[in-house]
């Protein structure tokens, strides 16, 4: 049985049973050899794999460690390939990391082919800084939106007689900060990948952006309030195709800081023959087939809010109803202000 987990100077984590020692293995041994304590960390028992059974996967993981050497190895069991950033995956790696207290963490890389190990490496990285909120608040903000918003459309274009697959990486809100606002529609902060204009994606593909617009009242409430995402249609005009997506927080949404709320969650809706389909994980699927007219209809997160709500300049909330961010009602209740006839704001 593996030791209890306690305080570490390396923390290693990885998206299944095997990944640790396929991709850091050598890494780990030298940490050990310098006489560093090694923690590792497994976030899926990898059910879904097809070699092996869970009890084998973590038998070797455990004889995996001991020849290592790490001090300590835990298994989260978080759902193999249904990583995400909601809350409850994010607690539960935040308050690993306040355990350990690493000096040094090790996160799968961001671009990958299998999407368990993408959303892993922003999954750990919105929960290191969620875990260090508490010790250097003025550094530190709510969090963002996830992974960049990743949605593929691919068919066939009957009338320029080819096959395409247009790609969109897709932005969402920013957590708020003890010095601004989050910035709305951001792209992913571990990426820098955005989409490119619409106008352009309507001249190469046979597809029709009916709608694209600010996500209203999905920036979380706070003394700072998160950034904002964004809404947009997709309408397919012609030819037959095929729809995948893998974003994030679609049950909850990015964490708010020191009081802050949390953020407005992801949608997703699939007009299929006039029929609204809704994913069964809500913010990932594959293979949805379309017809012409069939539309998918997006709302990207917003960012955490930071700090106490009720401490948000009247001023700033009465700036934000008279821009259409949030309606009066909304901004009542979220912020605890109270709307003059005249439009100002105050407590």
């Amino acid at each position: 049985m593996t030791p209890p987990v306690g305080p570490v100077e390396v923390l290693v984590f990885g998206p299944h049973p095997d990944d640790i020692e396929i991709g850091m293995a050598g890494t780990v041994a030298k940490h050990v050899a310098q006489g560093q304590a090694v923690g590792l960390c497994d976030l899926t028992a990898g059910e879904m794999g097809s070699n092996g059974t869970v009890d084998e996967r973590l038998a070797e993981s455990e004889a995996a460690r001991a020849v290592l050497g790490a001090a300590w190895r835990i298994n989260l069991r978080l759902p193999d390939r249904a990583i995400g950033s909601d809350s409850s995956h994010l607690r539960r790696v935040a308050e690993l990391v306040r355990r350990a207290r690493p000096r040094v963490v090790a996160i799968p890389y961001w671009s990958d082919r299998h999407p368990d190990h993408a959303a892993a490496s922003h999954l750990i990285a919105e929960a290191v800084f969620n875990a260090l909120t508490a010790a250097i608040p003025a550094q530190l903000f709510g969090a963002p939106a996830g992974t960049s918003g990743n949605l593929a459309i691919g068919g066939h274009d009957p009338l320029r007689n080819r096959s395409y697959v247009m790609y969109l990486f897709t932005g969402g809100g920013y957590g708020g900060s003890a010095r601004c606002d989050g910035i709305s529609n951001g792209c992913s902060t571990i990426g820098i990948s955005k989409m490119p204009p619409i106008e352009v994606m309507e001249q190469y593909y046979p597809v029709l952006f009916d709608e694209f617009s600010l996500y209203e009242g999905s920036g979380g409430a706070g003394e700072s309030r998160g950034g904002f995402g964004v809404n947009y249609t997709i309408r397919l005009r012609r030819g037959p195709a095929r729809a995948s997506m893998v974003m994030d927080h679609g049950r909850t949404g990015p964490l708010g800081a020191l009081g802050g709320a949390e953020g407005g969650v992801n949608k997703v809706v699939v007009e299929i023959s006039g029929a609204e389909y809704r994913p069964p994980h809500l913010s990932k699927d594959q293979d949805i087939q379309l017809s012409p007219g069939d539309r998918i209809r997006v709302s990207t997160p917003g960012g955490g809010g930071y700090g106490d709500p009720r401490r948000r300049d009247p001023a700033k909330v009465a700036r934000d109803v008279a821009q259409g961010y949030y309606s009066r009602e909304q901004a009542e209740t979220l912020f605890g202000v109270r709307f003059r006839p005249d439009g100002s704001a105050g407590r």
